[in-house]
């Protein structure tokens, strides 16, 4: 429930205030992800009404709560840290069928605990189902592997999405890297390159997948390299 409060002007265009009177849960099966304290505008033009509003530090809203930016979805594997909410309902008549209400949010997310990777994260909430589709964007310089062998394996920038509640799982990652040439691991004896018969692959793949069936289930990162190993110079 939101609270309104301003003055209309008759004759004119009115804008009235509003702020989030509690917390908000967007997802009901994702309880761990909390709104707690929105501001926003209530707009009257013409006849057509409009509905925008936005997160803020509950600090700034006057409320004795801390502000929820991080959010654990999955401990030690799925964190979101900075997250952002924003809501808003495009210009409608009261006599027609109010538009859906539009949820988005943003952040940074951190896969695979202290041994993944950061990408930032942005996408949309339906929470008419409770379900979630954003995109996750990493822009390089991870690799799976450590030490001075990792350092051959340090992956390109790459994109990927995260589903919660889609396709009859509660949490779903796909990302896939494709690196740009062969990786040399020792010069002219051994590389990995794109696996046989690739159509149009520049290097290996590497793609990074978590599921999680439902809330309870058990979940971890897998990360799957689909490459070629070239002996030789090649030539």
């Amino acid at each position: 429930v939101l609270g309104v409060s301003g003055t209309f002007e008759t004759g004119g265009v009115a804008e009235l205030g509003l702020t989030l009177s509690k917390e908000w849960t967007p997802l009901a099966d994702l309880d761990v992800l909390t709104v707690p304290a929105m501001e926003g505008t209530l707009t009257f033009d013409n006849g057509t009404v409009q509905v925008d509003a936005k997160m803020v530090d509950a600090a700034r809203a006057g409320r004795r709560l801390l502000s929820k930016r991080t959010v654990v979805v999955v401990k030690d594997l799925l964190v979101i840290e900075g997250m952002s909410v924003e809501i808003s309902i495009a210009a409608f008549t009261p006599a027609a069928d109010m538009p859906a209400m539009a949820v988005n949010m943003s952040g940074d997310v951190t896969v695979g605990g202290n041994d993944g990777f950061e990408a930032s994260l942005s996408g949309a909430l339906d929470t008419s189902v409770g379900s979630a589709e954003l995109e996750i964007s990493h822009t390089g310089g991870w690799s799976p592997l450590p030490g001075a062998l990792g350092e051959r394996f340090k992956t390109p920038a790459f994109i990927g999405y995260v589903g919660i509640n889609t396709n009859g799982k509660f949490l779903s990652l796909a990302a896939t890297a494709v690196y740009e040439g062969p990786l040399v691991l020792a010069q002219d004896i051994v590389a990995v390159v794109a696996y046989p018969g690739s159509a149009n692959a520049t290097g290996a793949r590497l793609n990074v997948t978590l599921d999680k069936e439902s809330h309870n289930a058990s979940a971890a990162v897998y990360v799957h390299l689909e490459a070629g190993l070239r002996l030789g110079n090649g030539g």
